[in-house]
């Protein structure tokens, strides 16, 4: 009696080894979803700042040598690429964007900008490490600051000219200074001194001009 339903004859093969409709079904919907998953997780890039982005600087900004300081701090951060945060170049994006709306309705919806997100770790992490390369004096001259580039310009607008005034300074006392009644060791030692601070704040003075 026929039942409707065919079954393999003796000589016909089976192949197994197939997947089944279902199990097809399921292995698509499962990556589709891990697809959704790593594009959802990879819009907002957490930058891996190197090693020596980590840890404090060990050269503290003091009243004395931001000369040195900044010039050591701007190859580090530009080697990372993250001057822009500094100079300002790397303006920030806008925090919200407008995408269709994904129900089938007209118009546009409103969501977080991933771009803006990825912006605000870099530039808050960079001015994290700026205020950790500060002695506690200096930081707490210029706190409130809420970028890095905020941060820099305060302390080009601090420190920059009165850097430069106090190098002229003593490069002018190593110039005009008189022997007096100082003996010569002492008098050589202050000269040293002078032209030491100098070189602290990376404007170093000639070594043949320390002796004279």
């Amino acid at each position: 009696m026929s039942t409707g339903e065919q079954t393999p004859s003796a000589g016909s093969q089976v192949d197994r080894s197939a997947p089944h409709p279902t199990q097809t079904n399921s292995n698509v919907a499962a990556q589709s979803s891990n697809t959704a998953m790593g594009a959802s997780s990879s819009s907002v890039v957490v930058p891996q700042f190197g090693s020596t982005l980590n840890q404090p600087f060990a050269l503290k900004l003091d009243r004395n040598n931001f000369s040195l300081w900044k010039t050591m701090v701007s190859a580090i951060v530009k080697g990372h690429r993250l001057d822009g945060y500094l100079t300002g170049k790397k303006v920030k994006p806008q925090e919200f964007i407008s995408t269709p709306n994904l129900d089938g309705q007209p118009g546009f919806g409103v969501e977080m900008n991933p771009e803006y997100e990825q912006w605000v770790v870099h530039d808050q992490l960079l001015m994290g490490w700026l205020y950790g390369s500060m002695t506690e004096t200096i930081a707490t001259e210029v706190m409130g600051c809420s970028t890095s580039t905020d941060l820099w310009r305060a302390l080009e607008a601090l420190y920059g000219a009165h850097s430069k005034a106090k190098m002229d300074e003593y490069r002018t006392k190593i110039q005009t200074v008189n022997k007096g009644s100082q003996s010569m060791v002492e008098y050589l030692r202050q000269k040293r001194q002078w032209a030491d601070v100098l070189a602290l704040a990376g404007a170093s003075y000639p070594e043949q001009q320390r002796n004279l």
